[in-house]
């Protein structure tokens, strides 16, 4: 009798995990990857994974762009890719990014901020949809920055 009730309760146990598998795949969150970059760390799309910024592979950098204003320096956090282009809070559309010449793109963005950009890979023709979650530890040095993003290929 015991064993019954054991079977019983693993197969509740599976159609529960199920259950909430099944639920999550159709949350928006579960459709993109979410990435944490540290300063000089990027990210390979195709791979899925977080390489040095300065790999030919990257196909989005997080890097530290130094800049001057009369005698003080400063340093900037900056996204590069082969093109990236910001759009701010709103999610651009399909129709926005055909009408879009990709090559009049800039190759970085300095001081990303929450919001989407589109960013071209750096091996093919592929474009992706990044979205800063966060820029976190701007008030510290550059070794404690670190940029969460989701992304999606368009």
């Amino acid at each position: 009798m015991a064993a019954r009730y054991e079977k019983i309760g693993i197969f509740i146990g599976c159609f529960f995990i199920l259950a909430a598998v099944l639920m999550m795949a159709d949350s928006p969150v579960a459709a993109s990857e979410t990435v944490t970059l540290k300063v000089y760390e990027g990210y390979n799309f195709q791979r899925k994974a977080v390489i040095k910024s300065d790999d030919p592979a990257c196909d989005l950098s997080f890097y530290v762009n130094r800049g001057r204003s009369g005698a003080l320096s400063f340093a900037l956090g900056a996204l590069g890719a082969k093109r990236i282009k910001e759009f701010g809070a709103k999610k651009p559309a399909a129709v926005d990014l055909a009408a879009q010449s990709v090559k009049a793109w800039k190759t970085y963005a300095n001081a990303p901020s929450e919001g989407y950009y589109v960013i071209r890979a750096a091996q093919d023709e592929s474009l992706y949809l990044i979205k800063v979650l966060s820029f976190k530890n701007q008030g510290k040095a550059a070794s404690y920055w670190d940029l969460k993003f989701t992304w999606e290929k368009l």
